[in-house]
């Protein structure tokens, strides 16, 4: 039995082209499999510790040094902070200039102008939405809305009938007094609010009266230049009217952020979606009431390669500019929102003075200070209480990066 097993190993060895003694005994092979089994499980742990960095933002490792960089500064508060600062002053002063500039010529008929405004609110919401609807669909991966068509219906139809209200205001009152109006959006808050049976703090209610004060000590002091444009009454009623559009809009919002709860690129999309819709009805209907009344087809308004310029260009910079105001509310709340808005407002309305030649009386002057230290005022106290609440907004630069 012993020969024959002495056999068997000169065999084993003889075939594998080993001497007998140069066998492995088991602890060698067991070396071998747990040395193997070492090398495979660090590859898949390298594997799943890549997934989880790309699933969590991180850079892949095989990008460009230069992504990384670019990651690294964005995560920089205060880069961050400069950059949606820059993105949100030079797009909506550039936007001011050009808005301006195109409803500046006061020979120009008032009907055509008409037809003009209506049309360029239709390319702004148009742009709008298609930027909304890319990052939806191909950044953040979402096709459907939470919201319901009917409130999208009605984000669609306030936002549309805001927007031309006051840019059709701009035909019958000066660029200073539509800026300074549309930056009181307190008053359409409280009395819609109001209306709605819901109670407001005291403050709140003080801050409405003075904002109301300034306005119209504002828009009664007569402007020392003459050849300024007259604030008429129909101008001061489409401000009235986009005021209570903007009030019904940010109402709506409101009570959808409680329900349905929607992202603001939602919000974008739905808002600018149906308000190019409601903007074609209007520009058509209107373009057929002027034709009917003037009798002539010289009334629909077909816009000259200038004019179709200057509506594109403002279209894109209101449209890029509602992108930064959602990408700063996202990383840094909307109290700083706030007040970088409200300033940027009240250097618009510097910016159209210097420009433009508005000559203001120093009581003017008085009331603008007073309408923008009113708003800041209710912002900075507004956030104070929500702050004792407990509701507040985290700045997403001290979170994980997202999308």
């Amino acid at each position: 039995e012993r020969k024959s097993r002495e056999r068997e190993r000169e065999g084993i060895s003889k075939m594998s082209g080993n001497k007998p003694t140069e066998l492995k005994s088991r602890e060698d092979i067991r070396k071998t499999i747990d040395k193997d089994f070492e090398e495979i499980t660090a590859d898949f742990d390298e594997k799943d510790k890549l997934n989880k960095d790309l699933e969590s933002g991180k850079d892949d490792p095989s990008n460009s040094s230069t992504s990384n960089q670019e990651s690294g500064l964005f995560q920089n508060p205060l880069f961050l902070f400069l950059y949606c600062v820059g993105g949100i002053y030079s797009l909506y002063l550039f936007y001011g200039y050009l808005q301006e500039a195109v409803f500046f010529d006061p020979g120009q008929d008032p009907d055509l102008k008409l037809g003009f405004t209506i049309l360029l609110v239709l390319v702004h919401c148009g742009v709008a939405y298609l930027c909304a609807y890319v990052i939806n669909v191909y950044v953040r991966k979402v096709a459907a809305s939470v919201m319901t068509p009917y409130d999208q219906k009605r984000l669609g139809l306030h936002h549309s009938l805001t927007m031309i209200c006051s840019n059709a205001a701009l035909i019958y009152v000066n660029y200073p007094t539509q800026a300074l109006a549309k930056s009181c959006k307190i008053l359409p808050v409280l009395l819609i609010g109001f209306l709605y049976g819901k109670k407001y703090p005291a403050q709140r209610y003080i801050c409405g009266v003075v904002i109301t004060a300034g306005i119209l000590f504002f828009n009664y002091a007569k402007l020392s230049k003459k050849t300024d444009k007259e604030n008429s009454m129909l101008g001061l009623f489409l401000l009235i009217a986009s005021l209570l559009n903007d009030g019904l809009l940010a109402t709506q919002q409101e009570k959808m952020r409680e329900s349905a709860k929607p992202h603001a690129y939602d919000l974008m999309e739905a808002s600018n979606k149906y308000g190019t819709y409601v903007c074609g009805i209007i520009f058509s209907s209107v373009s057929l009431l002027l034709m009917v009344k003037n009798q002539s087809f010289a009334y629909l308004y077909v816009p000259s390669m200038t004019e179709l310029f200057s509506i594109l260009l403002i279209s894109f910079c209101g449209a890029f500019g509602q992108l930064f105001i959602f990408y700063t509310v996202e990383k840094f709340g909307p109290l700083l929102l706030s007040i970088i808005t409200t300033t940027r407002k009240f250097f618009t309305v510097l910016l159209s003075i210097v420009i433009f030649k508005h000559e203001l009386q120093a009581s003017q002057w008085v009331a603008v200070v007073l309408v923008f230290s009113a708003i800041i005022f209710d912002m900075v106290w507004s956030h104070k209480q929500k702050s004792k609440k407990g509701v507040t907004h985290k700045p997403i630069t001290s979170q994980k990066q997202k999308n």
